[in-house]
């Protein structure tokens, strides 16, 4: 190879070489946010699954005590929006 070929040669393999540098820093950063989301789906999904476990511990523990009627009225109240009637029922709206 002569001089001239060389000289030629070597801004176009420098020219790949940063263009593929270039690609490989987008492509890590881009990994990287990908792996903070997830990781951040994975801490919100564990959050629910340790809830899910203490919510099934206090029906077990309700269960165990034979007093379904107080789990039957706390449900009612909480999930289904009962109450008694002419029962006045107060909602804290402050935020507070």
């Amino acid at each position: 190879m002569s001089k001239a070929q060389k000289k030629r040669a070597n801004p176009l393999f420098r020219l790949l070489v940063v263009g593929f540098t270039c690609y490989a820093v987008f492509a890590m950063v881009g990994l990287q946010v990908e792996i903070a989301k997830r990781q951040r789906e994975i801490k919100e999904l564990e959050d629910k699954c340790t809830q899910q476990e203490i919510d099934n511990k206090e029906i077990e523990r309700l269960l165990a005590e034979g007093n379904n009627e107080d789990y039957i009225e706390r449900v009612a109240r909480d999930k289904l929006d009962f109450s008694y009637p002419n029962e006045r029922i107060l909602v804290d709206v402050s935020g507070g």
